[in-house]
């Protein structure tokens, strides 16, 4: 039997049902909670527009949507915006086909020309067009702490000890200060990187939104009184996600390996508090070298499957990071100054919903 699928306000999302109903699905993840899609309407200023399905007076299915008009990308429903595994939640496969048909009729109505579902399994329905362009690293953190060291490969094992003799330390917080150092090390990577970087508000109103229900750590490594790397985990139904990555590109500093004796406190802290896996977070089929660096943990590597409802001609220029385009602006980022950077990453973050 299938549910009623309606369409529901951003305060009735963000509420204690949806949330019980959230943290009791198997399936779910960090994204799908309300305190999520709270911070992405309040930082982007995109429209939600969820639905639920019920039975009986109970929730039985939520898809989580964002409607997004910008220049690259175009009029376009999102599930979900800056995540990267979030799809439909359901108690049967028929109420989530049912619940992205009312969506897909609603997107079009509303004058849509596409919608993008990012989900773990494949999509039986018919107007799907199903893309593998990345891939997300899962370790198993179900396993003794010695386990996890011999499962990781012999380089990784080498540089977790040389930044132990380097003198690189890590602390642990959710400390609204930290966040504000973190956010230093972000402007640096991500221009190195040729990508915009988030709004300056941006990590204050995540530890705003966040930091008092433990769903989320940041950890920062240190050389002497120097942060020179930070990661941002997430913690939602014993899953541990890798969130956000940054550090200084500095040789002297990179020679110390920070990242690496940072991941390993991260992966051990997140098995101390219960997680049984650990999500690396994204990863282009292209970016040998990133996916190389998630495996030497010991992780295996899964697709993760964009889905495409169009009712037309598409314009992926902002999906194909080997475009023309999409290098030139990748090129521009990464030679002006960083005070201009700063000034246009919101506009230009906002594009890649």
């Amino acid at each position: 039997m299938a549910g009623t699928v309606i369409r529901i306000a951003p305060e009735q999302y963000n509420s204690h049902e949806v949330l019980d109903y959230v943290c009791s699905h198997s399936d779910s993840n960090f994204y799908h909670r309300p305190e999520w899609s709270t911070l992405i309407e309040s930082v982007y200023n995109y429209l939600p527009r969820h639905f639920i399905a019920r039975q009986n007076e109970q929730i039985v299915g939520l898809l989580p949507l964002f409607e997004i008009q910008t220049i690259l990308g175009g009029h376009r429903f999102v599930c979900l915006p800056f995540s990267h595994l979030a799809g439909p939640l359901a108690n049967t496969e028929q109420i989530s086909a049912d619940m992205i048909e009312h969506a897909i009729k609603f997107a079009f109505s509303e004058g849509a020309g596409h919608m993008l579902i990012k989900d773990r399994g494949a999509s039986a329905h018919a107007a799907i067009n199903q893309q593998y362009p990345f891939l997300t690293s899962m370790l198993d953190l179900d396993v003794e702490s010695g386990v996890l060291w011999r499962n990781i490969k012999d380089t990784t094992r080498r540089n977790i000890r040389k930044a132990e003799r380097s003198g690189v330390s890590v602390t642990d917080t959710v400390n609204s200060c930290d966040f504000s150092t973190y956010n230093n090390l972000m402007y640096d990577t991500r221009k190195r990187q040729g990508v915009p970087g988030y709004p300056r508000f941006y990590f204050d109103r995540l530890w705003e939104y966040l930091h008092c229900t433990d769903a989320i750590r940041l950890y920062i490594a240190w050389l002497g009184e120097k942060p020179v790397a930070g990661i941002i985990l997430s913690f939602h139904n014993g899953k541990a996600t890798y969130l956000y990555g940054a550090s200084l590109n500095a040789p002297r500093i990179l020679r110390t390996r920070p990242n690496d004796l940072l991941f390993w406190h991260a992966i051990l802290d997140a098995r101390e508090r219960g997680c049984y896996q650990l999500d690396f977070g994204l990863t282009h089929i292209s970016n040998e070298g990133l996916l190389r660096f998630k495996e030497g943990w010991g992780s295996r590597s899964e697709p993760v499957i964009y889905q495409h409802i169009s009712r037309g001609k598409h314009n992926r220029m902002r999906d194909n990071r080997d475009s023309i385009g999409m290098k030139m602006a990748s090129w521009f980022i990464r030679r002006i100054p960083m005070r201009v950077y700063k000034s246009i990453s919101p506009i230009l973050i906002r594009q890649f919903g």
